[in-house]
């Protein structure tokens, strides 16, 4: 941009605009990968999975909001032990997933459901699905489901789920998809 003495104000301010997008994006990826590389405990404390829900939507709802897509919380008080922030990130990322994959005008439904002695939580999308002999790639790094199956044209590293997988598992919880 700087070479270019041509350049107008308004190209300059959208170059500039596209590298900031690019760093944001790569320092999400660096700290990522840095989680994922981590082998550091996270502290556990009793959550109210409610008001992680409630966090975790107030973050991701402006992107639905582009794809007209309605986010339903029907999750309930719940107390579980785990990682206030370990747990709002996991949402978010099952909720930007949804998002990415559902069709715009359609509806995510995040609820919980008291299990004997665990809290399940689950995000409910209307995208195409997942394949049976996909479903057990997607929670590997660097996996990316098909892409055309999703009208976004950046999909990401394909961490995010690898990443939800992990923080879990440090919490002594677990995911699972179940797709029809």
């Amino acid at each position: 941009g700087l070479r270019d003495s041509k350049a107008t104000v308004k190209e300059h301010k959208e170059i500039l605009t596209s590298t900031l997008e690019e760093v944001a994006r790569l320092r999400t990826l660096t700290e990522r990968l840095l989680l994922l590389a981590s082998q550091q405990e996270l502290p556990r404390d009793e959550v109210d999975i409610e008001t992680a829900a409630v966090e975790a939507m107030t973050l991701i709802v402006p992107l639905a909001q582009t794809r007209h897509i309605e986010v339903e919380n029907n999750v309930r008080s719940m107390k579980v032990v785990g990682h206030q922030q370990s747990i709002v990130e996991v949402l978010c990322i099952l909720l930007d997933n949804a998002i990415k994959y559902s069709p715009k005008k359609s509806r995510i439904v995040v609820e919980s459901v008291q299990q004997a002695h665990a809290v399940e939580v689950r995000v409910v999308d209307q995208g195409p699905g997942v394949p049976p002999e996909e479903q057990a790639k997607i929670f590997e790094r660097f996996y990316r489901a098909d892409i055309s199956r999703s009208k976004e044209k950046d999909e990401g590293h394909g961490l995010g789920l690898s990443l939800a997988k992990r923080l879990a598992e440090k919490m002594h919880g677990h995911l699972s998809v179940k797709s029809d």
